[in-house]
């Protein structure tokens, strides 16, 4: 946009001085030195303007709708702007005489209006509250309005000479000296593969079944109709329904000759696709070429479309996303919700679009309007591949969902081995804990019917084998509780605790002596190795205060009561 604008000044600040030049020489005193001195006070305003725009634009926080209307403004002036005073340029004191005052009249009419348009649009710019509703309030609205109206006349602007039919002759490329564009291949375009150019409206298009989605439609319903209305309601610009399916179809000659007839490269179809848009999703990349050229805004999207970087990049069309990126697309564009375009891929798994992007300057961690990143969105969808890319350039593993859990937390609950793996790898927490406390060993302990080697892989990446359960035990103490033997196996090999008690006061190794549901064979493995490391058989039950010997002896086990003695013997 800051482009845009800066362009649009020196266009002004160039024809004025042509217009001067053009009036100081002139020596017949003919009739049009009115015209000409009031277009160069006109044209002198707008330059203002547009350099009051650009600084506007530069300090300002600006809504998605407020920017979207703004850039096919700026692009439409830009582009009709061009056309009109490329007329000027041949005036001179000998011609000055003999131009049309029709002509004037129009350019008078396109940048009066646009003083004004750039002005109302530098008034919504100076508040950071309600822009979208003042941009749709019925005095916007009318500016917005004249303005389109204006650009409608300077299509069809006559030629600046009395003796000329039209400014046709004095376009770079041939067009016809006719009203409508010259003819296209109507044959319709192929839709682009798997709905590309279509994602980014998918949500409200699914909408209609539901009246609580309608609803939501119709809060954003507005902004969306400033950015599409603003060229008039229910009016798309002239020729820019051709010019989108000449795009399509690759025609890229039908594209220039468009281009000089007038039609705006940045403007917005009846079915809400741009040309640049189009020709992304069917990998043209001669009428990209073209339309880059002329003028259009690599970063510039309808508001129900991806911009058309992301649209190359999710179809696989690498050359033609590198040309928009050469040409300023950005890959860090918002949807008008302030939602990420890169979170929308994620969700759809597009791992070589993603991969593209993030090569190419894309935040790995970029929020979504909800404050989650993209691997939040890829651990909650098991996608390994997405996540790896994600870690690969950056992501941080230690993130959390928005119920505040940790990534490692949920892929172990989702018992997702390669992506805990994945996540460890990358530095994730083994000792992070979830929303209600308990550790991520604990989750794992619980989660696992059988031994597993998640709670091995942690225990060996550092996680605590004393950490606690939400109940606050330990994780030992849990799964004795829970005859885990398997587990309690497991996290005494890595130091668990064996002179431990359960939250109760209960020591465990009273706990191991009384357990009915634990075979003898592995109640003599437990004792075994909790009694050499650490665990006493001097620890007394916390409620008949017996020592372990003696209720080993009450429950009858004689192996247990002299594997106890032999220790109680040491001590």
């Amino acid at each position: 946009m800051d482009a845009l604008a800066t362009n649009i000044a020196r266009l002004a600040d160039s024809c004025a001085g042509d217009i001067r030049a053009a009036v100081v020489a002139e020596t017949n005193g003919g009739q049009n030195l009115p015209h000409l001195t009031s277009a160069c006070s006109a044209l002198e305003a707008l330059q203002r303007s547009a350099v009051q725009l650009r600084g506007s634009l530069a300090a300002a926080t600006v809504s998605e709708a407020l920017r979207m209307s703004v850039m096919q403004s700026l692009g439409a002036c830009h582009t009709h702007a061009a056309l009109l005073f490329k007329q000027v340029t041949r005036l001179d004191a000998d011609n000055a005489i003999k131009t049309r005052e029709d002509f004037w009249t129009v350019l008078g009419a396109f940048v009066g209006a646009h003083v004004k348009l750039f002005a109302c649009y530098a008034d919504l710019l100076a508040t950071t509250d309600g822009q979208d509703e003042r941009l749709n309030a019925a005095a916007s609205q009318e500016v917005v309005h004249q303005a389109a109206h204006a650009v409608r006349l300077a299509t069809n602007a006559p030629d600046i000479f009395a003796d000329e039919p039209s400014h046709a002759a004095s376009l770079p490329y041939p067009v016809r000296d006719v009203e409508a564009p010259p003819p296209y291949e109507s044959s319709p375009a192929p839709p682009p593969a798997s709905g590309i150019l279509h994602r980014a409206s998918h949500d409200s298009e699914a909408a209609g079944s539901s009246s609580a989605r309608s609803r939501a439609w119709a809060k954003m319903a507005s902004p969306v109709k400033a950015i599409r209305g603003h060229m008039g309601a229910g009016v798309v610009l002239p020729f820019v329904d051709e010019l989108c399916a000449a795009a399509a179809g690759g025609q890229a000659k039908q594209v220039e000759a468009l281009v000089a007839q007038g039609a705006c490269v940045d403007g917005i179809s009846s079915h809400n696709d741009t040309a640049l848009g189009l020709a992304a999703a069917h990998n043209h990349i001669d009428v990209a070429r073209t339309l880059l050229q002329a003028g259009a805004q690599a970063t510039f999207h309808s508001p129900h479309r991806m911009p058309p970087v992301f649209v190359a990049a999710a179809a696989g069309h690498r050359d033609l996303a590198l040309l928009l990126l050469e040409h300023g697309a950005s890959v860090t564009a918002k949807d008008m919700r302030g939602q990420p375009f890169l979170i929308q891929l994620v969700d759809e798994g597009d791992h070589a679009a993603m991969q593209f992007l993030l090569q190419h300057g894309a935040n790995a961690n970029a929020k979504d309007i909800t404050g989650r990143t993209p691997i939040v969105h890829a651990v909650a969808t098991n996608d390994v591949s997405m996540a790896t890319i994600l870690l690969a350039f950056g992501a941080d593993p230690n993130a959390r969902d928005l119920a505040g859990r940790p990534l490692l937390v949920q892929a172990v609950q989702n018992q997702n081995g390669a992506l805990v793996r994945f996540l460890l790898d990358s530095g994730a927490d083994s000792n992070c804990r979830d929303m209600t406390g308990a550790s991520v060993l604990a989750v794992a302990c619980q989660k696992h019917v059988k031994t597993s080697e998640t709670v091995q892989l942690l225990l060996r990446r550092g996680a605590r084998p004393d950490s606690t359960t939400v109940t606050g035990v330990t994780v030992l103490a849990d799964a004795l509780g829970r005859h885990r033997v398997d587990l309690a196996r497991v996290l005494l090999e890595h130091g668990a605790d064996a002179g431990a008690t359960e939250v109760t006061g209960q020591p465990l190794v009273i706990t191991v002596v009384r357990s009915r549901k634990v075979v003898l064979e592995d109640k003599m493995e437990l004792l075994g190795m909790m009694l050499k490391r650490g665990a006493s058989v001097q620890a007394r039950d916390f409620v008949t205060r017996e020592t372990a010997v003696e209720v080993a002896r009450k429950v009858e086990c004689k192996k247990v009561v002299k594997l106890l003695e032999s220790y109680e013997n040491a001590e």
